[in-house]
């Protein structure tokens, strides 16, 4: 039978992202992952070229992390600030990809208040709310009820904006969160 090399190079496209994200979380407790999973997004790059702006998103986040690792004051300011800057082109390429608007608001959601990045990471949680519908696709279901939970806890979201949120959980099935 003849086999689509398409979906084969998809398939394996879907599993080098799903490592790389399994790095991308690990790193963020552990820093000796964090060069493993630069990496793993720079491959992804390679093979994918279209996933882009989601791969740099990542590896944004992660050169910030290097800086929550870094023991001096200025390389964590440094390590930050170049990694917001990275996050901010990759999801300037493409404002509408739910996971890079996902990883740059959870990530400006942790950073210290004088990054002046809150009402950034409120913006994209309010985008995002209204992305996911149409978008929701692009998450595997437990990185979705994932999603979905993060944003409910850390975002400042309208009456409408919360029942929006709910009704996805609701259509989805995800009302175990």
């Amino acid at each position: 039978p003849a086999v689509n090399l398409h979906s084969v190079e998809l398939t394996a496209a879907q599993a080098a992202l799903k490592q790389a994200r399994m790095l991308f979380y690990s790193s963020v407790e552990d820093k000796s992952k964090i060069t493993p999973a630069i990496a793993a997004f720079q491959e992804l790059i390679r093979i994918r070229p279209e996933w882009e702006a989601r791969a740099m998103t990542y590896i944004g986040a992660l050169t910030a992390l290097q800086g929550k690792h870094s023991l001096l004051p200025h390389d964590k300011w440094h390590k930050a600030n170049q990694g917001l800057k990275i996050m901010d082109q990759a999801v300037a390429q493409n404002p509408q990809d739910v996971e890079a608007l996902f990883i740059h608001s959870s990530t400006c959601t942790f950073l210290p208040f004088f990054f002046k990045r809150g009402k950034d990471a409120q913006n994209k949680f309010r985008l995002l709310v209204r992305l996911l519908p149409e978008n929701h696709q692009e998450f595997d279901p437990e990185m979705l009820k994932n999603v979905i939970r993060f944003i409910s806890e850390r975002a400042k979201l309208s009456q409408e904006e919360t029942a929006a949120l709910n009704r996805l959980k609701s259509e989805l099935n995800l009302e175990s969160l």
